[in-house]
């Protein structure tokens, strides 16, 4: 069970609180990752984007899957809190894995949006 934005309230306030942002629809940062570029960001924007672009169209769905197949039983199943918020911990943790592991294909799609960077990695 993941939690709506209806859910929380002023979403938006209370992620920022707790330091996580809402998981974006991969579509909407593939989305904001070509408008980024296109207005001539910097390059640390734009290989922010590809992180999380990478983060939620490969990564997210793997630790869903892996938190959703557990067939843990008591005492040790997810508490009802721990199923209401495992989407924000699984795009938190997602977020610091791309952005720790230096992947190549954010390499790639960085020196795709931005030629001038080359792919160089960070």
């Amino acid at each position: 069970m993941t939690i709506s934005a209806a859910q929380l309230g002023s979403s938006t306030d209370q992620l920022a609180l707790l330091g996580l942002r809402r998981p974006p629809n991969p579509s909407q940062a593939f989305d904001a990752l070509l408008d980024r570029a296109s207005r001539g960001t910097t390059s640390d924007e734009v290989r922010r984007s590809a992180e999380q672009l990478v983060s939620a169209t490969f990564v997210v769905p793997l630790l869903r899957q892996v938190r959703e197949s557990s067939q843990a039983v008591e005492p040790f199943a997810p508490t009802p809190a721990e199923k209401q918020f495992g989407a924000l911990l699984d795009q938190r943790v997602a977020d610091d894995l791309v952005r720790a592991s230096k992947l190549p294909i954010v390499d790639r799609l960085v020196a795709t949006i931005d030629p001038s960077q080359g792919g160089a990695n960070r």
